[in-house]
């Protein structure tokens, strides 16, 4: 088996890393304080949260692809009531307030033969009387058990303009049911959780995801060539896959995973082949979203990709001039824009304007 997974591996030895940080997420949780997660995406935050339930009882429930509070509560439902560690009592009375609150019908697994419910929930109106029923439904067979709702910033752009409220007073009313929020535009959801005349103001503990140093990736590359391959490539060769990758933990993975398939990964040119395959994969992904965006958008991010390091005034003279873009008026707009299709984004840390993903950045440049 090749030990560089790309999707979440229930097994710890295929984790990296981020055992301290693990460890820190649990006492939180155990000690009833709630997670707010944020970071760059392909970091590994869903994996996180996955490998931190490894033994207890939770889900992760990604909102990425909800448009509503009426979709984001019928997903959240659904994966809740079809959870394994989640009895459904049809003669329990909270159960009977789930039938009045959700659309609900029963049905069997045509793979596996097991018992399933499918919950509809199309009154925004409601929101907040269902989740409620939903709470204490969960919290009464349940106590103690974990949710986690990943791409959580997704409910700042609901037409609901009360969905930050909702979702706050649910996780008020519940102590008894532990929460975690994820999101990957670390702009918007740090703007959630800090600013003081929103909902989720100091409602939670905050947690930064960034990436796994340098020489512990390399340690645990080295660990799984030596065990699992007749040759373990030079740590030279990994650094360079690391920095290539700007630690970003999806594609440290994915170089990784090609290069232990390899028959020569100990050669100069391997791991050039490698990053070169990956980039002709993700061009015409690439093209696409450039297609769709206009010149001068374009040009602003051909800029940042001169920069790998990020841009700390994207807006200044300098940069306008160098780069031979537009206004400064009209690049916050660009900016603004950009960012809200999630294709830059600013480092929390640094303060610097950076694309979002740094292969981008070598196909474009």
């Amino acid at each position: 088996m090749n030990p560089f997974v790309l999707y979440h591996d229930d097994n710890p030895d295929l984790f990296c890393d981020r055992e301290e940080l693990l460890a820190t997420l649990e006492s939180h949780l155990s000690n009833g304080r709630n997670l707010m997660l944020y970071g760059p995406r392909r970091m590994g935050k869903t994996a996180l949260l996955k490998r931190m339930l490894l033994g207890k009882k939770g889900v992760v429930v990604d909102l990425l692809a909800c448009q509503d509070l009426g979709e984001a509560i019928s997903k959240i439902a659904n994966t809740l009531l079809n959870h394994p560690d989640v009895e459904n009592d049809l003669k329990d009375p909270f159960w009977q307030r789930l039938l009045q609150a959700f659309q609900i019908s029963f049905n069997m697994n045509s793979v596996t033969g097991e018992p399933g419910v499918t919950v509809g929930f199309s009154d925004p109106t409601k929101a907040g009387e269902a989740l409620g029923d939903l709470g204490a439904y969960l919290a009464r067979i349940q106590p103690g058990f974990i949710l986690c709702l990943d791409e959580f910033q997704q409910i700042t752009h609901f037409p609901q303009p009360n969905a930050e409220a909702i979702f706050r007073t649910w996780m008020q009313t519940h102590p008894n049911i532990r929460f975690a929020f994820s999101g990957s535009q670390s702009t918007l959801m740090s703007a959630m959780f800090s600013e003081k005349n929103r909902p989720f103001y100091a409602s939670c503990s905050h947690f930064l995801i960034g990436a796994i140093p340098e020489a512990k990736y390399i340690e645990f590359m080295r660990r799984h060539f030596a065990t699992g391959h007749n040759t373990v490539p030079l740590d030279g060769t990994l650094s360079q896959l690391y920095r290539w990758a700007a630690g970003t933990t999806h594609w440290v993975q994915d170089q990784a995973n090609r290069l232990f398939d390899h028959p020569h990964p100990e050669r100069p040119n391997a791991l050039r082949q490698i990053q070169e395959a990956i980039l002709a994969e993700a061009a015409p992904y690439f093209r696409i979203i450039t297609h769709q965006l206009n010149a001068r958008s374009v040009a602003f991010l051909r800029s940042l990709a001169a920069h790998p390091e990020g841009v700390a005034h994207p807006m200044s003279q300098l940069h306008i001039r160098t780069h031979n873009l537009p206004a400064a008026s009209t690049l916050s707009t660009i900016i603004k824009s950009l960012e809200n299709k999630e294709l830059i984004r600013r480092d929390i840390e640094t303060g610097h304007w950076m694309l979002a993903d740094q292969l981008m950045g070598y196909w474009l440049v």
